[in-house]
């Protein structure tokens, strides 16, 4: 169960579980970062990075 993620929202006061895959929790920011540190590792120019993420500077990439 190690692709799989349980969250319990509790409404009035009865937990209400559900499960997701890991997959279905990701946001465009999450991605967006996991592709950018992908082909940084690889060996990518961070110039080119920047311009497949639209960050503006190098300062704010290496955030």
């Amino acid at each position: 169960m190690l692709d799989k993620v349980k969250i319990v929202k509790y409404i009035g006061g009865k937990g209400v579980e559900t499960i997701y895959e890991k997959w279905q929790l990701a946001k465009n920011h999450t991605m967006k970062r996991s592709f950018a540190t992908n082909i940084h590792v690889r060996g990518y120019p961070s110039k080119i990075i920047i311009e497949f993420t639209g960050h503006s500077t190098l300062k704010s990439f290496e955030h």
